[in-house]
């Protein structure tokens, strides 16, 4: 093959690639509307018509078929004939029932409250200031706390995102050397609840602002670990539980500049036990050049909340400032590592 043949070839690879990038939100626009309707739960008991699908979901016939007829193109669907769509492996994602649903978190993302941040990234990256902010007019967790049903929809989607997250923290990390473990800005408890079923030795402490805290009674019920799993509300930047051996703070430290997050851990450092250990669950971002969906969730934090993720030494300097020691930093099959301190 000649030299002027193989550069026309990379030319036009690259340019498919980038045609590929360009046309990304056209892909994720199909899958909010697939997702918001419920198309996957409509054929999950088999093959349906096109037709049939728009007249249960009081939708424009052909323009559903287009719909389909696309997100089949892309392995969402299949069209056995014409007209006629099955769920694939990879449609199945966004049924409302699958285990590893990810529906709400589709729909969370191309709701308007991240669709229009994002589509306001230029400002942020002249400015260094939250779009969320500059187009909703207030803070990112105040907005998630004054607005109930997006509020919903946002709690939803991170279980669905983190429940294959937490497995991997399961597999990857042994929490049976704890007494008692804090979970700071727990949320619902999911990764607590999860440790605690796997070590029945394990006392656990799910710590969350009030309102948090309130809904989390509300949506556990009775347990059957209840006598070992306790729950405290407050503020961690002004103190938390005191006692714990370690204190776990999953996707949490990212939402804080360099000042509040040293804030939050030394509260962390004060109140835990002699020998206790700081466990800090985030994406770690990986060197230069190298593909990273942490860099990218780190454009989402920009838009959403002025703040980002950070590398290992970023980290270290974290933790240096707020009277810890990075001790070791542990992969996970997830986009997750896991970050185990000691008091320095």
């Amino acid at each position: 093959m000649g030299f002027r043949r193989r550069k026309r070839i990379m030319t036009e690879d690259n340019r498919k690639k980038l045609m590929e990038m360009i046309h990304g939100n056209w892909v994720t626009q199909c899958l909010y509307v697939a997702a918001k309707l419920g198309v996957a739960d409509l054929l999950k008991d088999g093959a349906k018509n096109s037709a049939d699908l728009a007249r249960s979901l009081d939708a424009h016939p052909a323009s559903i078929y287009r719909l389909l007829r696309a997100l089949s193109g892309l392995g969402i669907f299949h069209e056995e004939a014409d007209n006629v769509f099955t769920l694939t492996p990879l449609g199945e994602l966004l049924k409302t029932e699958s285990p590893n649903s990810l529906r709400e978190y589709v729909i969370m993302i191309n709701d308007k409250e991240c669709y229009q941040s994002w589509g306001q990234l230029l400002y942020s990256i002249k400015t260094g200031e939250s779009a969320f902010k500059n187009v909703f007019g207030e803070d990112f967790l105040d907005y998630v706390n004054n607005h109930a049903q997006f509020s919903n929809t946002f709690d939803r989607a991170m279980a669905q995102k983190y429940k294959g997250v937490i497995s991997s923290i399961i597999k990857a990390y042994d929490f049976s050397n704890f007494g008692t473990i804090v979970d700071i800005g727990g949320g619902y408890g999911n990764l607590l609840l999860e440790i605690l079923e796997k070590y029945p030795s394990v006392r656990g402490v799910l710590f969350d602002l009030p309102h948090v805290i309130e809904s989390v009674r509300k949506h556990i019920g009775n347990l059957d670990i209840s006598d070992r799993f306790t729950l405290v509300a407050g503020d961690c930047f002004d103190e938390t539980p005191k006692g714990g051996d370690a204190y776990v703070l999953k996707s949490f430290i990212n939402n804080w500049n360099e000042r509040d997050a040293v804030r939050v851990l030394g509260n962390c450092r004060k109140a835990m036990t002699s020998g206790g250990k700081l466990i800090i669950i985030e994406p770690v971002l990986l060197s230069r050049n190298q593909p990273d969906y942490g860099k990218l969730m780190d454009l989402q934090l920009l838009v959403l909340q002025k703040s980002g993720e950070r590398t290992k030494e970023e980290f270290e300097k974290l933790l240096k400032l707020s009277g810890f020691l990075m001790q070791s930093l542990i992969p996970t099959e997830s986009e997750f590592s896991i970050i185990e301190a000691i008091i320095n």
